[in-house]
């Protein structure tokens, strides 16, 4: 639920065989960081009840950017003829847990994969993966695009969770 800011709320229902029902609710909110941020970053607050809180920073990748890492892959014979139909802008966003210290973070394809992130938090972004999602090939020109927004959205969250009179970030958009 963390990257999927499209959910309010998703509930999960077992049934067994007997009739017993069990369900599992689970609930999103976000607020925005009053943080001034350069133009296409955005700084949220995402609540998940017991799951935790986390500060997230989303970075705008536009679309035309996103089409020339794909076009270099292409020519590389890194992607295949599909991913020419890319359109529109894309957002990277990283998010570290704020009620309890996270040990290990992940990289999200709007959900989780079995990769770990260079840092104590999570980076969602619509990396170019394996179906099993156990992998991310890094030096990918696509995935090394996103990862160079995930920096710029570290940075910025950084900023955002400096004291007030550190709150200046160096040309993080």
């Amino acid at each position: 639920m963390l990257f999927l800011d499209r959910l309010q709320s998703l509930t999960i229902e077992r049934r067994r065989g007997g009739g017993d029902t069990t369900s599992v609710e689970l609930r999103r909110t976000e607020s925005p960081v009053d943080f001034d941020c350069p133009q296409g970053i955005a700084i949220k607050i995402v609540d998940l009840g017991d799951e935790g809180r986390f500060l997230t920073a989303a970075v705008r990748v536009p679309s035309e950017a996103i089409m020339a890492a794909i076009k270099q892959a292409h020519a590389e014979r890194q992607l295949d003829d599909r991913w020419l139909e890319w359109e529109g802008d894309s957002e990277v966003t990283a998010a570290v847990r704020l009620d309890t210290l996270q040990v290990e973070g992940r990289f999200y394809t709007f959900l989780p994969m079995a990769v770990a992130s260079p840092f104590s938090g999570h980076l969602n972004a619509p990396f170019y993966a394996k179906l099993d999602r156990r992998d991310l090939t890094r030096s990918r020109s696509l995935n090394r695009l996103f990862l160079d927004a995930g920096a710029r959205a570290c940075a910025c969250g950084a900023g955002a969770c400096a004291p007030p009179p550190r709150r200046r970030v160096p040309r993080c958009g």
